[in-house]
């Protein structure tokens, strides 16, 4: 650990698609916080990882996805810049697999990611 970063409830694991590292925290994890990283993988893939995730969320559990959805309705998204994969992912497919999992408690926030459509869903599932 770092000087000066004295946090001892905090453990970092480098884990593969089947999340193979953590499986022993199935049902444990309190948070989950997804920012910027979906975007970046195949929904095909993502999807999976994310229900891995979600697997591994405790019954009291909070967390924090964050997912681009498309470009806006009748527009495309600006293809000026250096190259970066950014994949759509759907919304309702992302929802369904929370309810799967006995998530109801969830907030939307829209974003803009310049000119793709993206949110943030916070949620919280309650035991």
């Amino acid at each position: 650990m770092r000087p000066g970063f004295e946090i001892g409830n905090v453990l970092l694991r480098q884990s593969d698609d089947e999340l193979t590292q953590v499986q022993e925290y199935r049902g444990k994890v309190e948070l989950l916080n997804s920012l910027l990283v979906l975007q970046h993988i195949p929904p095909s893939r993502g999807l999976e990882i994310l229900g891995r995730l979600l697997d591994l969320l405790s019954p009291t559990c909070f967390g924090a996805i964050q997912l681009v959805t498309g470009a806006p309705r009748g527009e495309s998204a600006d293809d000026a810049g250096p190259v970066m994969e950014m994949n759509p992912y759907d919304l309702n497919a992302v929802i369904a697999m929370l309810h799967a999992r006995g998530i109801g408690d969830i907030y939307c926030r829209l974003e803009n990611h310049d000119g793709l459509v993206g949110v943030v869903l916070y949620f919280h599932r309650k035991q």
